[in-house]
Formats: structure tokens, sequence, C-alpha cells
């Protein structure tokens, strides 16, 4: 059961989705007709955005569950997502997609902040934060996700390589892509225990049930997924944090020949979309570095319902299995 929230926070919520929905209109517009306004339109339209967010906060005491909370307002903020990603599936026809997607990473890094506790509050929860976690995670997946589908792979590769600016109350902090990523303890944790569900994760369960955009399929997105973990364990071998790659729940009819990225890499002259993406200059590299990662980043144990994750399948390392 989802959580009904007091008269004021609905009022709060609704009008700052009318608010958003208004600004969206008009620079989608801009966006999909070229119009000599676009640029004041799309900046206006990610600033209501920005700030808009705020209405959807929580904080205690929690009198549902937190969970359930959680879900609520990952409901209410369903369509300002399906509109940020319409934006940029349209944005991608745009003779001046470079520029626009600049100012769309500018946003995508401010808004990191919502995944922190608001500097005006002194008790507060962190799990509060769990429905902004999986909300930006989710719009950055769907922008390199569309980014792929479209063969826009510098862009994509762009995104990986980017700094994400955003405040914290320790002043302005940096993060890689990485700083996208969450795990979301409220979803597989507390609702799959408090429901008595036999579920690997929640989260996953819940964002598939979200990928129902005409323009981006959840295959799409569980490529995204795979390759970002990838792309952060070449690079990143030592961090702190790592992209887990919790779609690929759902990616057992991948594990024979690969993503269809990675298994078109394997025909010759098709490598390049791989070089861009993971920064390697061939598969003899691929997988030599991966091999490196393996050992260095204990993949054996990284596993879904106690099965290891066959990260070399899924990357066209091996041979397909026979049916």
């Amino acid at each position: 059961m989802l959580v009904i929230e007091d008269p004021d926070a609905i009022d709060s919520t609704h009008e700052a989705i009318t608010r958003v929905g208004a600004r969206f209109s008009i620079a989608h517009d801009a966006l999909l007709n070229n119009r000599s306004h676009l640029d004041d339109a799309l900046e206006h339209y990610l600033d209501v955005l920005f700030t808009s967010l705020a209405d959807f906060q929580l904080g205690g005491p929690d009198k549902e569950p937190l969970d359930d909370r959680v879900v609520g307002a990952l409901y209410k903020m369903k369509g300002l997502r399906d509109q940020f990603l319409d934006c940029v599936d349209v944005a991608l026809n745009n003779e001046r997609s470079s520029e626009i997607h600049n100012v769309i990473r500018q946003f995508l890094g401010r808004s990191l902040v919502y995944k922190h506790a608001p500097r005006d509050i002194i008790h507060f929860n962190h799990l509060w934060c769990d429905h902004y976690r999986f909300l930006l995670r989710e719009l950055f997946l769907g922008v390199i996700a569309l980014l792929i589908k479209n063969q826009e792979y510098e862009e994509v590769n762009t995104y990986l390589d980017a700094h994400y600016l955003f405040e914290t109350d320790r002043g302005p902090q940096t993060t890689s892509f990485l700083g996208f990523d969450a795990y979301i303890k409220t979803l597989d944790e507390f609702r799959t225990r408090r429901l008595h569900e036999q579920r690997i994760s929640a989260a996953a369960d819940f964002q598939r049930e979200r990928a129902d955009l005409n323009f981006l399929s959840f295959d799409d997105i569980m490529q995204a997924d795979f390759l970002l973990c990838i792309r952060g364990l070449l690079h990143y071998p030592k961090a702190l944090t790592r992209w887990f790659p919790r779609t690929l729940v759902y990616a057992e009819k991948f594990e024979k020949s690969g993503f269809d990225l990675f298994f078109s890499a394997r025909s010759k002259g098709k490598f390049p979309p791989v070089r861009t993406l993971l920064g390697v200059k061939n598969r003899a590299e691929l997988t030599e570095r991966f091999a490196k990662v393996v050992a260095e980043c204990s993949l054996t144990q990284w596993k879904f319902g106690g099965v290891p994750i066959p990260f070399e399948r899924y990357l066209g390392l091996t041979e397909p299995v026979n049916a």
C-alpha cells in the first residue's frame, strides 16, 4: 500500500509537477523545432525542475513504512523523469546536441545535492534521500542508454570523463559518474524484509516496472548499466565506490552471446564503439585489462542470489554458450 501524504505535501508536489510541466512544454517545443529561444527555454526548464525536486523531500517522524514512502515519492516523480528523458531523446536530433548535453550534464551534477542531507536539518535520516538516489541513478542511466542507442559514442565518453559539481554542507564537491550509482537500502532490505518477498533486488524490480517509455527499452537500460559497471572497473579499479549493475538480475538472455554492443564488436571493423566507450585499443587489451580487474576487484564474489555475474559472457569475451 502506498503512503498517503498529508494534504500540504500533496498540494506542494502537485504544484511542483504543474510548474515543471509548463516549463517542459516550452523547452520540448523549442528542442523539437529549434526555436530561437531554445537556450533560455532549456535553462528555465532545468532550473525549475532542479528547485522543484525539493518539494518531494521526506522527513520524520516515519508514521508509515519508510519503503512505502520512498515508493510513493517515486511514483509522484515518475512524470518528471519521463519528461526529462523525453527532452534528452528529442535533443539527439538537434543540430546543437553537443551544447545541449553540456547543459544537461551540469543539471545532473548539481542535482546530486539531493543525495545528501539538507543543510538546514540537524537530525536527518540519510535513508530519507533514497527516492532521490533511485531517481538520479535512473536519470543518468536513461541518458547513457539513449546515447548508446543512437550511436552517440563520443558523447557518452564525454559524460563518463566528466567531473560533476554539486554543493554539500562542506562546500562544493565533485565526483565522477560513479556518484550516480546508489544502493537503495529501503527497497532492497527494508521492503523485501517487511513484505516477506523472496526477491534478489526490489530496486531492480521497480526499475524494470518503470521502464515503460516507448523510446527506451529495459534492454537498453541493462546494457547501459553493464557498460557503466565495466567502464568504472577499468578506469577506477581502486575507487571506494563502484557501479553495481543491479538491473542485470534480468539479463539472463544476454549470457549466450553478450550484450548487443559487445556482440557486434566481435566482428571485424565493429570494435571502434567499444574502444571509445571503454577506452581500450583492441579486444586483446580489453581481455588483458579485464583479467586484472577480475583479480583486483574480486569480481567472482559479485553475485545475484548466490550466482556469480557472468561478466565475460556479457562482454562477449567467451564463445557463445550452446543452447
